[in-house]
């Protein structure tokens, strides 16, 4: 016997095997997509804001020794300012134009490689582009060669997420020789070059210098 469908019933399940073919392309795609947000915060983080009038820092995990980075939420009308360090060897300059200035947030990345020439070679990536150089001496790429995961690191936001008020200093990373690698990387440099050392030999910095507490006329913090 055989059955004989109407033209509705056959419209009627065309279009109820269409819609099951989109709900599932749509459960598959959803499946997709949060599966790439997971993987997204995975990489960068999840970076909460709790106040939108301050600066938020999240350091990222790069899984390479001297290879650093960072999520960071900066509020409206903040310019992202380099500070001159003497150890800071590239200076971003502001890009105000008198336009307001949104809220958004950028991804900061500083990379140190070795190099066939002697010097390490430095990559920044900021917020207005990246940037290539060679960085410090060929005695310093000496002492460090091989040796990358004993420098002693400074990085805000390496533990947590942390917050920092617009007109305080961003110090987002610092790098200083332990005293063995110190005492070896000495014995190479002139006493010119001894006398002008920094222990902390990079700094990334941005925003004002920290604010330093008054005092009496003499030189001394007032107490």
């Amino acid at each position: 016997m055989k059955l004989k469908y109407k033209p509705l019933d056959v419209i009627l399940l065309l279009t109820a095997l269409v819609g099951g073919v989109f709900v599932w392309r749509t459960g598959k795609e959803q499946a997709r997509i949060r599966a790439k947000i997971e993987q997204m915060t995975r990489t960068t983080g999840d970076l909460v804001i709790t106040d939108p009038d301050r600066i938020h820092v999240l350091a990222l995990d790069t899984g390479e020794p001297l290879h650093f980075a960072w999520r960071i939420y900066l509020p409206a009308d903040y310019e992202l300012i380099r500070r001159e360090t003497s150890s800071s060897s590239v200076t971003v300059s502001p890009t105000s134009g008198g336009d307001p200035i949104p809220a958004r947030e950028v991804i900061l990345r500083v990379h140190f490689r070795e190099s066939a020439d002697g010097p390490l070679n430095l990559y920044e990536r900021h917020e207005d582009g990246s940037h290539r150089e060679y960085f410090g001496s060929v005695s310093l790429a000496k002492v460090l060669h091989g040796r990358f995961d004993k420098v002693i690191v400074e990085q805000l936001g390496a533990r947590k997420a942390v917050s920092v008020d617009m007109d305080e200093p961003l110090d987002l990373l610092s790098l200083k020789l332990p005293a063995d690698l110190e005492a070896e990387y000495f014995k190479q440099i002139s006493a010119v070059e001894r006398a002008e050392y920094n222990p902390q030999f990079f700094q990334y910095c941005f925003g004002p210098e920290a604010k330093k507490p008054p005092t009496s006329g003499e030189g001394e913090p007032i107490r």
